[in-house]
């Protein structure tokens, strides 16, 4: 019964996405994104959530939609360059908030 229910797989899926980002469990968390859209082959948003998590299967995960008759309101290269403009504001959201300096002792107050 809970196989068929899109909303638990897409909570398992962001919880093995997020264990990814440690550098574990890549091939599990692709395999479960499998299992998912086989078990709920009409859920639009598994495979929204697969393209999210794993970019790498974009063109993959496209091909499946498109054999299952979903489309994405975007052509596909346009989705691609999103994709990369997304991924480089995170790079350089990273690095960032990783170079940030207190610069507190080189204020100075004047008084009147």
């Amino acid at each position: 019964m809970t196989r068929n229910c899109p909303l638990i797989w897409r909570v398992h899926l962001k919880l093995l996405a997020l264990r990814t980002l440690q550098g574990k469990d890549l091939k599990r968390a692709i395999g479960t994104f499998y299992d998912a859209i086989s078990h709920c082959p009409s859920n639009k948003s598994l495979y929204l959530d697969g393209i999210t998590y794993f970019p790498d299967l974009l063109k993959e995960t496209v091909d499946l939609m498109t054999e299952k008759r979903m489309y994405i309101r975007l052509p596909f290269e346009e989705l691609q360059v999103l994709l990369e403009i997304e991924e480089e504001a995170a790079a350089a959201e990273n690095t960032r908030g990783n170079s940030a300096v207190n610069d507190d002792d080189d204020v100075e107050i004047v008084s009147d």
